[in-house]
């Protein structure tokens, strides 16, 4: 082989080393993900120093150059060893991380210093090049995943021969042949410097195409997650127009890619979402936080829906926001069924009614609107005449029948506005509000007992039956609702002793509400 000088050949090392850690920085800065490339790039770095240093040989002591710069050499192969192990995703040695610097120190200054021996110090780096090249290459072939596996058998390949080349320099160094003076030309040495060029270069290379695979597939791997998912996707640009959807979004709204690209998402909007949603979400997002929230949105067939969203805006490295990525959820059927869930909770399951807390729910704006206009409420109390004897003589089914039937005829008699509870077994209560005059709800109490005296046709059977009704008022018979129930209570069982099917009014002042309560029958 030609002789070459050997410092030349470290200081071409350095070079190569120098512009491969800069590429490996670079590829490693544009990664989102850890994956080792970061490691890499150091220990090549570590590398560049190296050949500097070893390339100064009589310039700087040699506590620098030889000792400094083989430790060096050593921590290229252990970091470079890390960074294929991250990117592989297998286990670290993390004792080699603090026990192998050390080691070396102590071995280099011994055989520098103590027992100068070229051959101790060649046996001693090339056991490290041997020992972790391989170590490299097999971590690159197993496993090597589909998406980067030829680039990992070309960088494994280059460590077979750079291991190789150094199994020869070990059985130089054991065999005596290697302790000669250092800066004299020598074919093993500058074979094997070139050679270490040859890593370098194609290492860096090698890593460089492995994680672009690697990253490529991540990216395929959310597309695809993100294409295949069943939750709703929409990323839009920093002025809100629409750049993705996917197609559980098509699914759901029933708008083509085609039909929305290029959009805002306001065209799915059905201007059913309070306006203060829309402002607090673009105040979090002009905050660069997340906003969680529920929609209540159209689908292109007009058809309502409900959906829950998270959303959150996309930044770079700089801070900039330039997307945001929006993932929804349709809660129609959960919004549904809590609809459902509240409805029975506020009202009867036989008839449909309110029940007495959602009475008392409305009791409170009533009360409200009552006491601003100057207006009365009237509660009416209504229990059933003969109701028991029907549940003797006929069974509790037929009951049934006959109470739904009497609760459709009560709700007919009132207003819209009015609300109409059932309170007991046979037992109901309506509450009429916006009265300016007592006398404004005769006419309904009349209509209520005559509808409720009407026969009713029940399983080929016909049923008299008749109502009796109390009423008390806020303000003049008192201001609570406990109170004016019970008052409205005492004025129907009033009209009751004096022989049912009637009602009255109580007469019973609000300063005095529990004076027994008179009552005039109509």
């Amino acid at each position: 082989m030609p002789e070459l000088d050997i410092r030349t050949l470290h200081a071409i090392l350095a070079i190569v080393g120098f512009s491969a850690t800069i590429t490996l920085l670079a590829l490693w800065k544009s990664q989102p993900y850890k994956n080792g490339v970061g490691y890499i790039a150091f220990g090549i770095g570590c590398s560049f120093l190296a050949g500097i240093l070893v390339s100064l040989r009589g310039v700087v002591p040699d506590l620098i150059s030889i000792v400094l710069g083989n430790l060096l050499f050593a921590l290229t192969s252990l970091y470079v060893l890390k960074g294929v192990r991250v990117f592989t995703r297998r286990p670290m040695y993390a004792h080699l991380e603090w026990a192998l610097p050390v080691f070396f120190v102590i071995y280099f200054l011994y055989f520098t210093y103590i027992d100068p021996n070229v051959s101790a110090r060649v046996l001693g780096i090339s056991t490290v090049y041997f020992t972790f090249s391989l170590s490299i290459a097999f971590n690159l072939l197993v496993p090597a995943k589909p998406q980067w596996q030829w680039s990992a058998r070309m960088v494994a390949l280059i460590y077979f021969g750079f291991a190789f080349s150094s199994s020869v320099r070990i059985y130089l160094a054991l065999s005596g042949q290697s302790d000669l003076p250092f800066m004299e030309t020598s074919g093993i040495h500058a074979w094997t410097i070139l050679m270490g060029i040859f890593v370098l270069g194609g290492s860096a290379l090698g890593f460089s195409l492995m994680s672009h695979d690697a990253l490529q597939s991540q990216y395929r791997i959310l597309s695809q997650g993100a294409k295949q998912a069943a939750s709703s996707i929409i990323i839009t640009d920093a002025a809100g127009k629409i750049e993705y959807v996917n197609r559980a979004f098509e699914q759901l709204t029933g708008y083509s890619v085609d039909e929305v690209l290029g959009q805002t998402p306001s065209i799915i909007q059905s201007d059913q979402t309070k306006p203060e949603v829309y402002e607090q979400l673009w105040r979090e997002l002009k905050a660069g936080k997340t906003w969680r929230g529920e929609f209540y949105n159209r689908k292109k067939n007009g058809e309502l829906y409900w959906e829950i969203a998270s959303i959150s805006p996309v930044k770079q490295r700089n801070g900039e926001t330039t997307h945001y990525i929006a993932i929804k959820e349709n809660i129609t059927e959960l919004k549904e069924a809590e609809a459902k869930i509240r409805h029975l909770a506020m009202h009867d399951s036989l008839t449909g009614l309110s029940l007495k807390s959602l009475c008392l729910d409305r009791w409170q704006h009533a009360l409200a609107l009552a006491k601003r206009n100057h207006t009365k409420i009237a509660l009416m109390f209504v229990d059933l005449d003969g109701f028991k004897s029907v549940n003797d003589n006929h069974g509790h089914s037929y009951g049934d029948k006959l109470l739904i039937e009497i609760a459709r005829r009560i709700a007919s008699s009132v207003r819209a506005a009015d609300t109409v509870c059932r309170i007991g077994g046979d037992e109901f209560l309506i509450m009429v509000e916006g009265l300016k005059d007592r006398e404004d709800v005769t006419e309904i109490a009349s209509k209520v007992i005559t509808n409720a005296s009407h026969p009713l046709a029940i399983d080929d059977q016909v049923i008299n039956i008749s109502a009796s009704l109390g009423v008390s008022f806020y303000p003049d018979n008192g201001s609570s609702f406990e109170s004016l129930l019970d008052q409205a209570d005492r004025a129907m069982y009033g009209v009751k002793r004096e022989g049912k099917n009637g009602y009255a009014y109580s007469d019973t002042s609000s300063s005095d509400p529990k004076d027994p309560a008179e009552f005039s029958k109509n």
